[in-house]
Formats: structure tokens, C-alpha cells, sequence
């Protein structure tokens, strides 16, 4: 007798009772730690207490130390009990967040490896600890997005610094999730978090200025965004009372990714005659400093070497630079402790301004 065939379907996963019980216990502790009802450094109510307030059993309390344990939350003193971490997560972690992958990505701006840098050597310092986060972006793609999602909901962090504008974001939880601090590096101020910026526009002032004052005054432009070289354009009845003058045809946008094609163009500015070339030429971004470089360089009439080069760039420099470059611009650890100092300040309750410009300067 053949016996009927029984489809079997698969069980829903189901939560263990014990792990929601836990997870209860977890958040009610944490929630005094954030509210400093348990202040740092201070001891926790012993087990017992903790199973009588919460009605649990004492395997699930104890889970649930552990788990705020491992989440740094407390820690335990050998022969004294469990206390509040002085090293708190949510003290002193910061998420500084990434739009691209360093491995994966065409160009790794030299701003972003100038942060990294930075925070590698805070975290060499002891007491804060940077934590990087890359191609945060691809949200299911990057295993980065889901961990740091995880933390934030955990409070296993201080803050977010968003090295980038974080316009792909808004509707995720790196933006939504209540009572997290954050900050972005942006010029942008639509935002509805505090900024930390780098006037450019005010860089290029100090540029032709610092030109003007070597009586150069035809000058040549080089920028990654049309936008730069727009503004550059517009504002060329400011820099004529300088005595400075351009051309449109002096004036190149050139995307970071493609640098070589900045050679060529300064190559066929300084092979035209003397009288039809600039005498200073003003680079925004370090990207096309070394490009602009060799197509000087390159250039048929040797006295295109002597032609001054104005770097709006990071500090510190990464290139090496064979002709006497100008370089103006800002030291890139500067807007890292700054958007931790805005993050610190928003965890201790103060008020915040809504921009902070981090000025240029030239190199010594």
C-alpha cells in the first residue's frame, strides 16, 4: 500500500522568550547608563536585586550583563562587582562614515586618506577611539552599513561624522534614529546637522591675492568641479581690482580620475607664445597639482618652470613637488577634532552653531 506523500512546510523561526526577557533587561540597563541614572564608574545593583526588580531568572540577567559587557556598556572589577565602563561606547566611539570603498574605488580622494590618517593616530593616543566605516552608500552591499545600523540602534557609539554630504542617507537610520549626534564636512547647508567647512571661496581670494602682490596677473585655473571654475569666472570684476585678469580658455575642469589630461592642458598653455599664456596659475585640488606640474615641466620653453603655482590642498602634502609650488589650504586633523569636539558638545546637552569654517592658510 503506497503511503501518501506529506509535504512538509519549514517552521517559521520563532524568538525565544528568554532572548525578548534579555533583551528587555539589556535596554532597561542601558537606558539608565544614557540617562546617567547609573554614572560612569559607578557600581550596578547586584544580581539578586537586579532579578527581584525585573521579575527574571538569574541565567537571564546575567546574559544580559554579559551582553552589555560585550557591548562595553560595563565592566567588571575582580572581587568588587560590575560598573559603569569609564571607556562607555557611546562616550567614546565615533563613526567616521565614508561614501567610498579605499580598495574599490577609481580615485581615494587624498582629503579622506588625510582623516583616516588622523584618526589612526587618535586612536594610537588612547582614550578616544575612531572607528572607520567605508562604501556606506551601498547600504545592502556593505557589510560596514548593516554593522554600523546595528551600533547606532545599540548606542554603541558617540556620533557620526560623515566625511561627505550625506545626501544618500536621509531616509536611513544613520539620519533617523533620535537622539544620535552627528555632524557632517560640507559646505552645504541644507542639512539639518551641524557642519564643519573649508571656505574655498576665501581660499581663492588669499590666491589671487598672494599672486597680485608678485605683480602676476594673468592667471590660469585648474578645478575638479565645474562649479569652482564658475565661481572663479563670476568673480573676476572682484579680482580685476587686483589688476588680475583670465581667459575662459585659461580655465579647465578636469575630473580627479582623468589627472593627465591636466598635463596636457598646462602643456599647451605654456607652449604658446609669452604674450598669450598666464604667468601664475591657481589649482583647486591636489588631485591635479602634480599634473599641472609635469605639464610645465613638459613644456617646450623652459621658462614655463618659473611660472608660480598657487595648491589649494590638505595638509600635510603627500606629493613631492619639483618646482617652487605655493601651497594654501588646511590641515585635514583639523576637521576631525573639530567634528569631535561638535559631537562631544552635543552629547553633553550644549548648544552647537549650525557651520564651522576651518580657515586656509599657506604652508611654511
Amino acid at each position: 500500500m503506497l503511503k501518501a506523500k506529506v509535504k512538509l512546510i519549514p517552521d517559521k523561526p520563532r524568538v525565544r522568550k528568554e532572548s525578548i526577557k534579555q533583551q528587555k533587561v539589556v535596554e532597561a540597563i542601558r537606558h539608565r547608563i544614557l540617562n546617567r541614572d547609573y554614572p560612569v564608574g559607578t557600581q550596578i545593583p547586584i544580581q539578586t536585586e537586579l532579578m527581584r526588580e525585573f521579575g527574571m531568572s538569574s541565567v537571564t540577567v546575567q546574559r544580559a550583563v554579559h551582553e552589555l559587557k560585550r557591548q562595553g556598556f560595563l565592566t567588571t572589577k575582580r572581587r568588587l562587582g560590575t560598573f559603569i565602563s569609564e571607556k562607555s561606547p557611546w562616550l567614546n566611539n565615533y563613526a567616521l562614515v565614508f561614501p567610498q570603498d579605499p580598495v574599490r574605488s577609481a580615485v581615494w580622494s587624498n582629503f579622506y586618506e588625510g582623516l583616516r590618517l588622523a584618526g589612526e593616530k587618535i586612536n594610537q593616543t588612547g582614550g578616544k577611539n575612531v572607528n572607520f566605516f567605508y562604501a556606506i552608500e551601498e547600504f545592502d552591499r556593505s557589510d560596514d552599513y548593516v554593522r554600523l545600523v546595528r551600533l547606532v540602534k545599540n548606542h554603541q557609539i558617540s556620533g557620526i561624522i560623515f566625511a561627505a554630504p550625506p545626501h544618500n542617507l536621509l531616509d536611513t537610520p544613520l539620519m533617523r534614529e533620535p537622539n544620535m549626534p552627528r555632524v557632517a564636512i560640507s559646505g552645504i547647508t541644507t542639512f539639518n546637522i551641524p557642519l564643519v567647512s573649508h571656505g574655498w571661496e576665501s581660499s581663492l581670494t588669499l590666491a589671487a591675492k598672494y599672486l597680485a602682490g608678485r605683480n602676476l596677473k594673468q592667471i590660469a585655473l585648474f578645478a575638479i568641479s565645474s562649479g569652482q571654475r564658475d565661481e572663479w569666472l563670476r568673480r573676476q570684476a572682484d579680482f580685476s581690482r587686483l589688476g588680475i585678469s583670465t581667459r575662459e580658455q585659461w580655465c579647465f575642469t578636469i575630473p580627479a580620475i582623468v589627472p593627465e589630461t591636466a598635463k596636457a592642458c598646462a602643456r599647451l598653455l605654456m607652449d604658446m607664445p609669452r604674450a598669450n599664456r598666464p604667468d601664475g596659475i591657481i589649482v583647486i585640488d591636489d588631485h591635479l597639482t602634480e599634473a599641472v606640474e609635469r605639464g610645465l615641466m613638459s613644456a617646450s620653453d623652459v621658462s614655463a618652470r618659473e611660472t608660480q603655482i598657487v595648491a589649494l590642498c590638505n595638509f600635510p602634502d603627500r606629493f613631492a613637488h619639483h618646482l617652487p609650488i605655493k601651497r594654501l589650504g588646511c590641515n585635514v586633523a583639523d576637521f576631525l577634532h573639530t567634528c569631535i569636539d561638535i559631537i562631544d558638545a552635543q552629547c553633553q546637552g550644549r548648544k552647537v552653531p549650525h557651520q564651522t569654517f576651518i580657515e586656509s592658510h599657506f604652508d611654511k
